[in-house]
């Protein structure tokens, strides 16, 4: 899936990246770096992370209800990039795969799931990720995480260019 966007958004502008950051990666971050899809591993050699000087909301395709008010998207602030998260970030994420059936994907994990107005879109998709067999390489455990995640592009640059990047 690719996020549909209604009229074109003017260019993301990354401020405060810390491109040098990169050399001072320990041996176990620098091995999942080298497997990062080379357009991601581009962005973040040039910006190793940063805030958005021109943040946008980006429509997720979650169900959202509170009361008899339901929507069908979410938007969502995208405001900041990180190649590896600062600790404890309490916050939702855009995530990247590195699995070989989805390798480069780009998800969204809401940090609300388990809340009431997220509640019943997040337990169907769980219920029916325990129906499924897992693609090669996953287990039921990875198919349940999966059930969590929000697919919203195919790649890295099919997001970049729904967001207007």
């Amino acid at each position: 899936m690719v996020l549909a966007t209604k009229k074109r958004a003017a260019k993301v502008v990354v401020r405060g990246s810390r491109p040098n950051a990169l050399a001072d990666l320990n041996p176990r971050e620098k091995a999942l770096f080298d497997r990062f899809p080379p357009a991601f591993e581009a962005f973040y050699r040039k910006h190793n992370g940063g805030e958005c000087s021109n943040a946008r909301a980006v429509p997720i395709p979650m169900t959202w209800q509170r009361g008899k008010e339901k929507r069908t998207t979410t938007l969502v602030s995208l405001d900041r990039f990180w190649s590896f998260m600062p600790k404890r970030i309490k916050n939702s994420l855009f995530c990247v795969s590195l699995n070989p059936h989805d390798y480069g994907s780009i998800h969204y994990w809401e940090w609300y799931w388990k809340y009431p107005w997220y509640l019943p879109f997040f337990e169907a998709r769980v219920r029916e990720a325990e129906k499924r067999t897992p693609p090669r390489g996953l287990d039921r455990d990875d198919m349940l995480d999966y059930a969590t995640l929000v697919p919203v592009a195919s790649s890295f640059e099919a997001f970049f260019e729904a967001i207007g990047a």
